[in-house]
């Protein structure tokens, strides 16, 4: 995801801390973010369970991850989106480290701008429903429900979009008819 990057002069606010449980990790990662009043945060996760050794690097703002990746360290494979969070939500009663770099609002856009193709796979989930107890029984609702208010807001946009075209479109005509009125009248 991101360290493919150049990220100039960024430094994380907490640097390979251990987390021992889910509300350490989202008290960790809430804290960089409200404490330096960045736009969101790029967050490191290191991880490992009886099946594999996992880096999880995520982009969230304030409330929820917008786009996550995780890469399987001797499987040597990735998973983004869905899959992704809900490796996560299997993850964070486990030991973790965890490095968390805030991001003003400059290098939030940038960073998203750079992973729009695993931020679009991903949906917008909760940290709270990911950073919990017990996430793995309930993230299947709350990857749903993220999926459900990413469509209801693509097809706002979409709305929105054919207003203005249509607008747009009415400005043209109008003028157009305007122009042939004074023509004609130049004419007379």
């Amino acid at each position: 995801m991101v360290r493919d990057m150049e990220f100039g002069n960024l430094k994380p606010g907490v640097e390979n801390s251990v987390c021992l449980s889910a509300e350490d990790l989202l008290n960790t990662v809430l804290s960089v973010i409200n404490s330096t009043k960045a736009r969101g945060a790029y967050v490191k996760i290191f991880g490992k369970d009886m099946e594999d050794n996992y880096l999880l690097e995520m982009l969230v703002d304030g409330s929820r991850i917008l786009a996550i990746e995780c890469s399987y360290v001797q499987a040597k494979k990735k998973v983004v989106g869905e899959e992704a969070i809900k490796k996560l939500a299997e993850l964070v009663e486990l030991p973790l480290i965890v490095s968390v770099y805030p991001l003003d609002d400059n290098q939030f856009r940038l960073i998203l701008a750079n992973n729009l193709e695993v931020y679009s796979q991903t949906p917008a989930v909760p940290l709270s429903s990911v950073f919990k107890k017990g996430a793995t029984r309930t993230i299947e609702s709350a990857i749903e429900e993220a999926k459900e208010e990413k469509e209801e807001e693509i097809q706002k946009i979409m709305k929105k979009t054919e207003e203005i075209v249509t607008e747009e479109k009415k400005k043209k005509e109008e003028k157009k008819r305007s122009s042939n009125r004074n023509t004609k009248r130049k004419q007379n």
